[in-house]
Parts: structure tokens; C-alpha cells; sequence
């Protein structure tokens, strides 16, 4: 996964995810699906997750949002939002900081008609 961003105005860190370690507990066993992710938004930054398909992208923003599954678990790590870690608010206080303070936008293969591909 590459982490793409530009800086418009820098002013100190909005986000900082540390050392993010997410599982998914299956019937045939634990997957690993974020071993280590580690990224920093500063406040006037845009940030793209780019990558293959697979490679924890959409964990990485449902991880910071708090929307993970059931059967995922944060192993280790931190989510720091203005220095306040995501994984240790209440219910709560999640819900009421993804209804002002966090978005995401989720690609959808539909919307994209008429994009073509590069040929290799």
C-alpha cells in the first residue's frame, strides 16, 4: 500500500496512526490483515491510500473510523486524532467524533463508467 499526500498548509499532525496491527479471526483461523501501518496527516494535507487489491487500504480507513467487523480485533497500535486515540473512546464518543470529525470516501466500481484501463 503506497500513502500518498500534499501538503497545503502544515501546522502540526491531525492523525497519526502508530504501529497498526489489525486481525481477522475466521473459522480456519487468524488472518493478518495490517501488520505495522504506520502514517501521519498534518492539518492542510490530503492523503490518498493507494494499492493493489487486498492490501489493506479499506481495513486502514475502517480501522480509523471504528468500523471494523465483528470478527476483527486492533491487535496493537494507535489512532491518534488531534492526539486523542481512537481506540480508547466509548461507543459513544466514537459516534459522536465519525459524525463530525471523520469521512470516508469509499471507491465504487459502478459510479466509474467509461474508465478504461492502461494496457500493459
Amino acid at each position: 500500500m503506497a500513502v500518498m499526500s500534499r501538503t497545503l498548509v502544515t501546522k502540526g499532525a491531525v492523525l497519526e496512526v502508530k504501529d497498526l496491527r489489525v486481525d481477522f479471526h475466521t473459522y480456519a483461523g487468524d488472518v493478518k490483515a495490517l501488520n505495522g501501518v504506520e502514517l501521519t496527516v498534518k492539518r492542510g494535507e490530503i492523503l490518498g491510500l493507494v494499492g493493489e487489491s487486498g492490501c489493506g487500504k479499506s481495513v486502514t480507513a475502517l480501522s480509523i473510523a471504528g468500523l471494523l467487523p465483528q470478527n476483527a480485533e486492533v491487535v496493537s497500535g494507535e489512532i491518534l486524532l488531534e492526539g486523542r486515540d481512537l481506540l480508547r473512546l466509548t461507543k459513544e464518543e466514537l459516534r459522536l467524533t465519525r459524525l463530525g470529525e471523520i469521512a470516508i470516501v469509499f471507491q465504487d466500481p459502478a459510479t466509474q463508467r467509461g474508465a478504461k484501463g492502461v494496457p500493459r
